[in-house]
């Protein structure tokens, strides 16, 4: 009986390293795009192979940076007018005013504390001069001796580390079945963190051919992957209406 778990765990394990080469290898021209295009916002315009052309030549290697400008000043105006939350009833739905006013400014206190990161601005600026960002949405708890959990919001560091299901037909990746975070953490950090599998760490962890599969663990870090999926279950939706003809639903 013991085995079950076991050889399920397995089956699943094989199923997520595969989904993880399946998206890396559809977004790296994604990746490589937003790399690309940082570089030439914040660094140089100028290819390695152009830059060796010039001093061949024995020419001046000289540019004017005409992009990180406008960037900025459309950045300074987002950060003096960043995006608000307006709640709403559904059409047809009855709430109450103070409801509304309630969930509104619970809301407004999440992006507040965001704010304070700079999250949206962060995440605008990624989108300006890369092409694309990520933020996070999770809870964690109030405080050490609270049980009462908090919704936060945080950009992700890296955008070119999250991984959507490359099946997605939706712009915004609504419909994705899964979705991935890499992360690499120095190995001290991970010893700390997870103790427990420090001596099963071996010196690869994808299949031997992916192009990727030297990056997971190198001399100092290890890439920690964040796995999220969504299970499908099967369930019943019972709805009647009362004598006094109220709709209720379960």
């Amino acid at each position: 009986m013991s085995s079950a778990p076991a050889q399920t765990h397995q089956d699943q394990l094989k199923r997520i390293k595969k989904n993880i080469e399946r998206a890396s290898v559809y977004f790296k021209p994604n990746v490589e795009r937003y790399h690309k295009f940082q570089k030439f916002v914040f660094k140089t315009a100028i290819s390695p192979e152009e830059e060796d052309t010039l001093k061949g030549m024995k020419k001046p290697v000289i540019e004017f940076n005409i992009t990180n400008a406008p960037i900025s000043r459309l950045c300074g105006e987002f950060s003096k007018q960043e995006p608000s939350i307006n709640v709403s009833a559904m059409d047809g739905d009855p709430m109450d005013a103070e409801t509304i006013m309630a969930v509104e400014g619970h809301i407004r206190h999440i992006m507040w504390e965001a704010k304070k990161h700079n999250t949206q601005y962060a995440v605008y600026r990624d989108q300006l001069s890369g092409g694309f960002s990520n933020f996070k949405v999770w809870t964690e708890y109030a405080n050490e001796m609270s049980f009462d959990q908090d919704i936060k919001i945080k950009r992700i560091k890296d955008p070119r580390s999250v991984y959507l299901d490359p099946d997605i037909n939706e712009v915004d990746g609504s419909d994705a079945r899964w979705g991935l975070i890499l992360e690499d953490v120095p190995k001290s950090v991970f010893a700390e963190t997870y103790p427990q599998y420090v001596s099963v760490v071996g010196t690869g962890t994808l299949s031997a051919t992916f192009s990727g599969q030297d990056k997971w663990i190198t001399q100092n870090h290890i890439r920690l992957c964040l796995y999220y999926r969504k299970d499908q279950q099967k369930d019943k939706l019972i709805s009647f209406v009362t004598d006094d003809g109220m709709q209720i639903q379960k």
